[in-house]
């Protein structure tokens, strides 16, 4: 049986191993990994090798792993797991983490990803997607001389990748042998970057979040990015075409209550040109749902569905609102309560909402202002909307039993 000499390292906890510091993950976290993976409770193939033999391959392979030989050996879903598990509040089972690696991509040459500009490199490790959602785990180096302190969101707000200045917000292109291809596959809001334009894609949400750092002293944070698709710009993320992301640099993000909104601090600026079109195995359980509807009984608002897509990581709504499209005030967020049940009873629900837009006149959702009235419905649901749903946990498809939509549409899931 062939084996890695990695895979020494199963069963075998040795805290005295300690990780050369210019690894592109930090050295706890590659071995707080690679523990986690032996504490899952794998079986060891190598019970009974001496001892000696198990402490010098495990230092071995330690001093010689990067964050790019940890993902090979471990899986993007391991990497990104502790951004779900705080998300949800809970560790994620061994399940789980290989449900995210079935759904995830590893860029393991650091050469060949990272990208250098005005002194500060980012670089892509991992990510997972689905066609409408993506998470790319980024490792970013400021500029020597550039400490990146840990921050307390609540009073000193979070880093991000994106700024508040057009000129500063995400760019995403997506590769095309010609215009005609792309208005085939895509109806709209992306430009072939081998024509040098990678205009930013309409309809996209996106945030940061910061992993946990072992040294907040240094100039080295691992964050995630987030990209949703709300709208209908068509963009598949996991379709296997080539797809390039263009960063500006690092802000930190943070609210000010006297000025009451938020502000953007820059870190460092640049051109961040990442390729990140990756491989991923496409989990999705398409319902056959067009046509359900469902009614506010307080407001009056309808929503009709056109479709749904479960996956792993969320569910995608589209569907048509009574509410009248040039209202200026709300967006439905949601098309009704929906709720999916696993086969253990558990579920997970959504229930309806709204995506509020604030004027500094109306702050409040309680306000008068963000309240559906009649003048604002329409005689027919005819305003088309697109909404991600994202979990806050990874979801197995095979375990889902079925998909709630109000109260009288149940579609059974098939696993995939």
């Amino acid at each position: 049986m062939n084996k890695r000499i990695s895979d020494l390292l199963d069963g075998y906890e040795d805290g005295g191993v300690e990780l050369p510091m210019d690894t592109p993950l930090s050295p706890a976290r590659v071995k707080g990994l690679a523990m986690r993976q032996i504490k899952d409770g794998k079986r060891n193939p190598w019970r009974g090798v001496p001892l000696r033999v198990l402490a010098a391959a495990a230092a071995l392979a330690a001093l010689t792993m990067t964050a790019f030989a940890a993902a090979r050996i471990l899986g993007a879903g391991d990497l990104m797991a502790g951004l779900f598990e705080r998300w949800g509040e809970q560790p994620l089972t061994v399940t789980q983490v290989e449900t995210l690696n079935s759904v995830g991509c590893l860029f393991d040459g650091s050469e060949q990803f990272s990208v250098t500009s005005g002194g500060a490199t980012i670089t892509p490790v991992a990510a997972l997607a689905d066609e409408d959602c993506y998470y790319l785990h980024l490792r970013v180096e400021a500029p020597e001389g550039v400490v990146l302190p840990d921050l307390d969101r609540g009073t000193q707000g979070f880093y991000t990748v994106y700024g508040d200045e057009w000129a500063d917000k995400i760019r995403l292109g997506v590769a095309y042998s010609s215009w005609a291809e792309r208005g085939e596959v895509y109806r709209g809001g992306v430009t072939p970057f081998d024509q040098g334009l990678v205009p930013m894609v309409e309809g996209l949400s996106y945030g940061c979040t910061t992993l946990p750092d072992a040294d907040p002293t240094d100039n080295v944070k691992e964050l995630v990015l987030t990209i949703y698709s709300g709208a209908f710009n068509d963009i598949r993320y996991n379709d296997g075409r080539a797809k390039q992301l263009i960063l500006r640099g690092l802000w930190v993000e943070r609210f000010d209550e006297r000025l009451d909104t938020w502000v953007f601090t820059k870190v460092f600026g640049g051109e961040f040109k990442l390729d990140i079109g990756g491989h991923f195995e496409s989990r999705i359980a398409a319902i056959d749902c067009a046509g359900a509807e469902w009614t506010d009984p307080e407001t009056g608002e309808k929503s009709v569905l056109k479709s749904m897509k479960l996956s792993p990581l969320g569910l995608k709504f589209e569907f048509y609102s009574n509410v009248s499209e040039d209202n200026g005030r709300i967006q439905p967020a949601c098309p009704g309560n929906t709720r999916i049940v696993m086969k253990d009873g558990t579920q997970l629900v959504r229930a309806y909402g709204f995506d509020v837009f604030l004027t500094d006149e109306h702050q409040d959702r309680s306000d008068p202002y963000f309240q559906v009235t009649p003048g604002m419905l329409t005689a027919r649901p005819e305003w088309e909307l697109g909404r991600y749903w994202g979990f806050d946990t990874p979801l197995e498809l095979s375990q889902v039993d079925y998909v709630q939509f109000g109260e009288d549409y149940i579609y059974p899931i098939s696993a995939d």
